[in-house]
């Protein structure tokens, strides 16, 4: 099921019955920006464990702001919050701060990070290859599309789960 618009922002969610055991709903998980898939290729998800990591996503508690980043590129903001969200060994960094990462597990296992800055205008979703920050891209939403998206993609599952609950008749 696609939630969302995939020209703009979606998330893909399709559970994979032959992947899955009784404990653990695997299938794939994958945003969708501008028509294009993150991560690109199919990619197994544990689609209960992405939606828990979705559902904890700080945005969904409280307005993140721009991090003071605003007025900065897509690769300068994507570098910035990967340093943040994911500090060196060396760093003088006591704890990773994960106040603008909305990636769930899945996607970040995949190489993806997203982050999302709430901006006066709208939001700013600022996404690369964890691998190549110098490679980042963003996409400007409507305010709080990304949040109405996630709240819907978790529904949705949580609807699917209960149904699979309930015995038929």
């Amino acid at each position: 099921m696609i939630i969302g618009d995939p020209q703009i922002f979606a998330v893909w969610i399709d559970q994979v019955d032959a992947w899955s055991t009784a404990k653990f709903s695997n299938g794939c998980l994958a945003y969708i920006v501008e028509e294009h898939m993150y991560p690109q290729q199919p990619f197994l998800s544990t689609i209960g464990s992405d939606i828990a990591s979705m559902a904890n996503f700080t945005c969904l508690e409280k307005a993140v702001g721009d991090g003071n980043l605003a007025a900065k590129g897509p690769q300068e903001v994507f570098e910035s919050l990967c340093v943040l969200a994911f500090p060196g060994m060396n760093s003088n960094a006591e704890s990773s701060d994960y106040t603008h990462l909305v990636s769930p597990l899945s996607i970040l296992d995949a190489g993806y990070a997203f982050f999302l800055l709430q901006e006066e205008g709208g939001d700013r979703l600022v996404f690369g290859d964890v691998a190549k920050p110098s490679n980042a891209w963003e996409v400007r939403l409507p305010k709080d599309m990304f949040i109405t998206v996630i709240q819907q993609a978790i529904g949705q599952w949580k609807a699917i789960l209960n149904r699979e609950k309930t015995p038929f008749s």
